[in-house]
């Protein structure tokens, strides 16, 4: 596996981050967020990027929503042949957030969208969907009380023909304060969920405790499910399974500087299976990076994920062969 182009495609706003990408024939679309910084900030709002090539970029597109911090943009194409854009939307007062809720919106070009519609409960944020047999399917995550930013968080699997009506298929058990998921279906239908965990404790302090992510993996109607411990911890995560049914990772590993011993960030690709994870390549980031949106095609990983290895929070785009 190496990388056969690298290059940086936006730089505009002070924060750019928070990547998804898709392929819409004959144009690729990418989304994210800018803002002024990584948290609270409610000037946030989704960019949205076309390119026929990959190597040139412009900008077709922004979602804004007054008052609120529009985060984790999202895009997906309907079974109607619609554009879907998921996105979660916070409202600050004093610095905190008050309020949050998953938006969804639909266009036929991504250039027009739709007026944003409120869906699932207050708090439920899901964060990325996956469509199979004309459904899509996300997992949620919540704080059980919204007052106390110790408080454990909850996992949920959803379901929707529309995105707009959302049935609940299953609430997880999942300690270590399970969150962000991406989910791929296997060629024999069961879905296979990559959960990421962090562990919030003591006096604020995160810890290196109990966070490694969780590997999930369930037959129809994905009610009972074989939760297995990845042995890493992997943050922002994306996947996709190429022709030979092998998956791949892309997400935020953790690793300690030798120069200080602290804890770093760096942007990788990893095979992964039913009960592991394993790292293979790692693409130029530092930092504040990763939730990259990845796409295999033409035998190749297409990506577009942010880093701030050179500086500001930056969108950058890589195409990975596999060997």
């Amino acid at each position: 596996m190496r990388i056969i182009s690298h290059q940086r495609i936006w730089d505009h706003a002070g924060h750019n981050a928070f990547v998804d990408l898709l392929f819409n024939d004959p144009e690729w679309l990418c989304v994210f967020r800018e803002s002024n910084s990584h948290m609270k900030h409610k000037d946030g709002v989704i960019r949205i990027l076309a390119s026929y090539d990959t190597k040139h970029w412009h900008s077709i597109g922004k979602l804004v929503q007054k008052g609120l911090d529009l985060r984790d943009p999202k895009i997906s194409r309907c079974p109607d042949g619609r554009l879907m854009l998921l996105y979660g939307a916070c409202r600050y007062w004093w610095g905190k957030c008050r309020s949050r809720r998953s938006y969804v919106c639909f266009s036929d070009d991504g250039r027009k969208w739709t007026k944003p519609k409120a869906i699932l409960d207050q708090w439920d944020w899901l964060w990325k969907v996956t469509w199979y047999e004309g459904k899509a399917y996300g997992f949620s995550y919540g704080q059980s009380d919204k007052n106390d930013r110790f408080s454990s968080w909850h996992l949920t699997l959803w379901c929707s023909e529309n995105g707009l009506q959302w049935n609940k298929i299953q609430t997880f058990p999942i300690h270590g304060n399970p969150n962000e998921t991406a989910i791929q279906f296997l060629p024999d239908g069961r879905m296979l969920a990559l959960v990421r965990r962090d562990g919030l404790v003591g006096d604020g302090a995160w810890l290196l405790k109990d966070n490694e992510a969780w590997i999930g993996v369930s037959k129809p109607p994905y009610i009972e499910w074989k939760w297995r411990n990845s042995g890493m911890y992997f943050g922002g995560p994306d996947l996709v399974l190429d022709p030979s049914r092998q998956l791949w990772a892309c997400g935020r590993k953790l690793y300690k500087r030798r120069s200080d011993k602290k804890w770093a960030a760096k942007t990788v690709i990893a095979r992964m299976g039913l009960t592991y994870l394993k790292p293979v390549l790692t693409l130029p980031s530092g930092g504040d990076t990763s939730y990259p949106g990845m796409i295999y095609r033409d035998s190749k990983l297409w990506i577009a994920y942010y880093s701030s290895h050179e500086g500001k929070s930056l969108i950058y785009f890589a195409i990975v062969e596999i060997a």
